[in-house]
């Protein structure tokens, strides 16, 4: 019983998310072409695009600093769950270590 009573808050917060699209800016949201509603804001898209070039640059240092360390042998990694957990660390760092974990993340312009 008491499993129940803690998974039906977790259920009900899961559940109740699914379909609902909050806009911060309700001028960027417009009709696409098919149909659908999209959300097309050229600040966040801005943001995404850096991020995802941070992202990738991240992987391809990570990749190549892991590769010289067992040259010829096969590794396997995941520079995404590996920059989540950075991600996280710069979350709650200050001072030194924000701004070494944000430079090899590759974030250091505006955080």
């Amino acid at each position: 019983m008491m499993r129940l009573l803690l998974l039906f808050p977790s259920l009900l917060l899961v559940t109740s998310g699914t379909g609902m699209i909050i806009f911060e800016n309700p001028e960027a949201a417009n009709m696409s072409p098919n149909g659908t509603l999209s959300y097309t804001d050229p600040y966040r898209a801005r943001v995404d695009h850096l991020i995802q070039r941070a992202l990738e640059e991240f992987s391809l240092r990570l990749e190549a600093a892991v590769s010289a360390q067992a040259p010829g042998e096969n590794t396997v990694f995941s520079p995404l769950s590996i920059a989540s957990v950075l991600a996280l660390v710069l979350l709650g760092a200050r001072g030194v270590t924000h701004a070494e974990v944000a430079r090899l993340l590759g974030v250091t312009a505006g955080v």
